[in-house]
């Protein structure tokens, strides 16, 4: 008796899971439920590529047998994917919104370049400077965490921030601002953006970059330096010597 009723059992199991599998193949065949394809809402070529590469279905399918959660976990996975939304329409198609991470910065480091968006999330790597001289580029260790600093202190440079060839972190804590002519601005740990209007309101004023100097050192508050090139510091020893002998 107990063998027949394990039988009977496990027929009657059998018989559910065929007619689960035959149920869900007739609702499969339903012209509401197939899904014939992928519309992939992004600029990025590349991108489109990844996602393609990602949801490689064999269609036709059916939505019974796609989940559209797993699907945008994994192309938010993408490093240049900041969002993703994936919605099944009602005309057969996979709609994929997707919001990029925007390019901000290349950081090179430990002889890398790495494309860094505006948070400092890493979106690509680039083989050398050149691929991308369209972004600033930021250097040293401890850079990419602060890219939302070096993001205002770009803004705070107003007309100077043409003249800007990139930015380096110091010690994890402040920035050098590197421009053109090899000139450089020594920011100090706290309250840069202030030592950068100092430098504006003295070029606006003065033009104090457009001189033979080597560097704006600003690091002390109550006592900025000016760095000259030899030859301005050689002609400043010239002057000095001339003036001394006249006054003799």
């Amino acid at each position: 008796i107990a063998v027949a009723t394990i039988l009977k059992k496990s027929y009657f199991v059998d018989y559910l899971t065929l007619k689960t599998l035959e149920i869900k193949e007739n609702l499969a065949l339903r012209p509401a439920l197939k899904v014939t394809g992928l519309d992939i809402i992004a600029d990025n070529a590349s991108i489109d590529a990844k996602i393609k590469a990602i949801a490689s279905f064999d269609f036709p399918l059916s939505s019974l047998d796609i989940d559209v959660e797993e699907l945008r976990f994994l192309i938010e996975e993408l490093e240049s994917v900041k969002q993703a939304t994936v919605r099944l329409r009602s005309d057969g198609m996979i709609e994929i919104l997707v919001f990029e991470r925007k390019p901000a910065f290349v950081h090179k480091i430990n002889g890398h370049f790495l494309v860094l968006d505006s948070e400092g999330i890493k979106i690509d790597e680039v083989f050398s400077r050149v691929d991308r001289l369209d972004l600033p580029l930021i250097v040293g260790e401890g850079a990419d965490k602060a890219v939302e600093e070096a993001i205002l202190l770009m803004l705070a440079m107003e007309s100077l921030v043409v003249r800007v060839r990139g930015l380096v972190r110091i010690g994890e804590r402040r920035w050098d601002i590197v421009l053109d002519r090899n000139q450089i601005i020594k920011l100090p740990e706290g309250n840069p953006i202030s030592a950068i209007r100092k430098v504006l309101l003295l070029q606006n004023s003065k033009g104090i970059l457009d001189r033979a100097v080597t560097h704006l050192d600003l690091r002390d508050d109550s006592r900025p330096f000016l760095g000259l090139t030899k030859k301005a510091l050689s002609d400043l020893k010239s002057m000095r010597k001339i003036t001394q002998e006249v006054s003799e």
